[in-house]
């Protein structure tokens, strides 16, 4: 149900209930005073017909009495006029044919009194009552003990007027509805042009707006309520179109802000990527610069070890070309000093044709023969002259040595010549200051080797050299 059938609804009911309870009012005073009209006027022939009555009886024709009935009669709103004895009994009437009739309507006893007022018996009929009472010019033809002659009744016909009031009814009601239907067109059309029309524009405006277009407004004919709706419907669209326009703004600089941030955020994990792959760089760079030194260091070393197979190669070329032992043991005490840059070396020698030797090389000191110092005897070495296995030393020495009052690192190794220790060799603290490593011990076994060869053939040397001395002096003797 639209606003419009609503208020005209609303408006008619009001109009209806305040025109149908006015009308009701008015129609229950109208009949009500019709009514007492036609009681006043029952009332009135009463008083009429008594007045004429009395004026008879006082001189005594009482045959006039009968013809002012029937006169009276003659009115068509009279349906009956009776003059009743106190007993009953039926005096005078309009209808000659029921005097001296018993009335039905009218009974008196001793109990009950006459009510002198004009009743209704029904919708149509007044029913009246009027008493005669008995006067002194009454009293020549009724016993002066008697207070009541008779009584008038008079029948009096209102349905014309109950007639003419339900045509007024059906009038009222009839000009009623026509009124609210009038009033209800009127309303129709003020309310669809003051009311209807501006709230039309004021719904096509707000539809418009939901459509999107901001720079709609209401059109404003007025200076009512309706109109100031209006007015503020417009500024309150003119501050919506300032705030979603600024709110537009705010939201496109959010938008570059989100595109500036997520191109920053690209930005910066390429950069974290860069540094991650800088980072993987420089580990690479560290580990080829490693593996470069690595591989410098092994080339250092590589050298240094073809440099030693060098000098072994001239040790062991040198070696072969000495016959003289002491000689070859001096020549192989210095060379292995310098092969492994030792600041002490002591080798010790026995045989069983002769005596042990004992050489002992110290750096700025030269080389110096121990006769009183065997290695064999000393228990710091006794396993490197195990018989039943060769036996290499290497590490720091906890005794003194030489009487050098120095503990420091230390290699030594036994010296075998057919599976029989018959000496051997121990280095001590070197030069830098630095451990003996594997590789010096591999090349002092290598010197070992060859420094053995070297005195196995300088002593097969001295023993044929001394098997043909004694020879000749054989020959010679």
């Amino acid at each position: 149900m639209v606003i419009k059938t609503k208020i005209i609804t609303i408006i008619a009911l009001s109009i209806i209930l305040t025109v149908g309870s006015t009308t009701a009012v008015l129609l229950r005073m109208q009949s009500s005073k019709m009514l007492q009209d036609k009681l006043q006027d029952s009332e009135f022939i009463g008083n009429i017909i008594m007045g004429s009555i009395e004026n008879e009886m006082k001189e005594g024709n009482t045959q006039e009495v009968q013809k002012i009935l029937e006169n009276i009669g003659k009115n068509k709103e009279i349906l009956n006029l009776r003059i009743f004895s106190p007993d009953g009994t039926i005096l005078k009437s309009v209808n000659v044919s029921e005097i001296g009739t018993r009335s039905s309507d009218y009974v008196l006893n001793s109990s009950k009194r006459i009510s002198q007022k004009p009743t209704l018996m029904d919708d149509t009929t007044i029913n009246y009552f009027k008493n005669i009472p008995n006067k002194t010019e009454c009293f020549g033809c009724h016993n002066s003990k008697d207070t009541l002659i008779g009584v008038i009744q008079i029948k009096h016909d209102i349905s014309r007027n109950f007639a003419m009031m339900l045509s007024i009814k059906r009038l009222l009601v009839f000009s009623n509805i026509s009124i609210v239907l009038i009033i209800s067109i009127i309303l129709s059309l003020l309310v669809s042009h003051f009311i209807m029309k501006p709230l039309k524009n004021l719904l096509s405006t707000i539809h418009d707006i939901e459509a999107g277009n901001l720079q709609a407004t209401v059109k404003v004919s007025t200076n009512d309520e309706l109109g100031l709706i209006g007015e503020s419907f417009n500024k309150m669209i003119s501050e919506i179109s300032r705030l979603y326009n600024r709110n537009l703004g705010v939201e496109r600089g959010l938008s570059r802000l989100k595109v500036e941030l997520e191109h920053k955020n690209k930005v910066e994990e390429l950069n974290l990527q860069l540094e991650l792959k800088i980072k993987e760089l420089e580990t690479a760079n560290k580990a080829i610069t490693s593996l470069s030194k690595e591989v410098k260091g092994k080339n250092i070393e590589l050298e240094k070890a073809v440099e030693r197979l060098k000098k072994i190669n001239e040790v062991g070329r040198i070696l072969s070309s000495i016959i003289e032992t002491e000689e070859l043991m001096r020549i192989i005490i210095r060379t292995t000093a310098d092969l492994i840059n030792a600041e002490k070396v002591t080798l010790h020698l026995k045989n069983d044709q002769k005596p042990s030797l004992t050489l002992q090389y110290q750096r700025g000191v030269g080389i110096e023969n121990l006769n009183n110092f065997s290695l064999e005897f000393n228990p710091a070495y006794s396993k490197l002259f195990n018989p039943e296995r060769p036996s290499l030393l290497s590490g720091t020495a906890p005794y003194k040595i030489a009487d050098t009052g120095k503990n420091g690192p230390h290699i030594g190794i036994s010296l075998r010549m057919k599976n029989k220790v018959i000496g051997a060799m121990f280095l001590e603290n070197k030069s830098d200051g630095s451990n003996f490593t594997e590789d010096e011990l591999e090349i002092l076994t290598t010197l070992s080797n060859q420094a053995m060869v070297a005195i196995e053939n300088a002593w097969l040397y001295e023993s044929v050299k001394t098997n043909d001395f004694a020879t000749i002096q054989s020959l010679i003797n």
